[in-house]
């Protein structure tokens, strides 16, 4: 019995469609044509426009979102430094104040900045009794803002603190 070969061969078919051989016909009907091997000035400034354009777009959207993250960080502090506060009131059965500023605040002795553009819209002082609990008066909402957005600090009358 013969062999017969196949007319059609997959490796035919691979070897021509291969990208390798796809990209050596496109340079040798370049060569053809009289024309260079590369990327012209004006494809190169296309190029370099659109990657300029993209990475413009990103940082801007970045830095939203960078000055967002700030934000709640420093709430995040802040609410820590009051519930470690709260604490040490109850724990030391002593009174505990914490005096904010529009730039800063103040646990007893220790004052701690907050980092710029950051600032406390409304500064205020927050006490906590011997029990832990806020003093009648010394308590509520703290917001803090970087002119752009704001998260609130919220010390309810039965001690809860949380940030929103």
């Amino acid at each position: 019995m013969k062999h017969l070969t196949p007319f059609f061969s997959f490796a035919l078919l691979r070897r021509i469609h291969s990208p390798l051989h796809i990209m050596e016909r496109g340079v040798r009907a370049r060569r053809g044509r009289g024309e260079e091997k590369g990327f012209s000035l004006i494809e190169l400034v296309i190029v370099v426009t659109l990657i300029g354009l993209v990475l413009a777009f990103f940082s801007i959207k970045f830095s939203a979102v960078s000055a967002k993250i700030k934000l709640q960080a420093v709430s995040k502090i802040i609410v820590s430094d009051l519930r470690i506060s709260q604490q040490k009131a109850s724990s030391e059965k002593r009174l505990v104040e914490i005096i904010f500023d529009y730039n800063s605040y103040q646990i007893g002795k220790e004052k701690k900045s907050i980092p710029r553009p950051i600032k406390v819209i409304n500064p205020q002082t927050v006490a906590f009794s011997q029990s832990g609990q806020p003093i009648p008066g010394f308590f509520g909402t703290i917001i803090l803002s970087d002119g752009k957005s704001a998260t609130k600090i919220i010390i309810s009358p039965i001690g809860r603190i949380r940030s929103e």
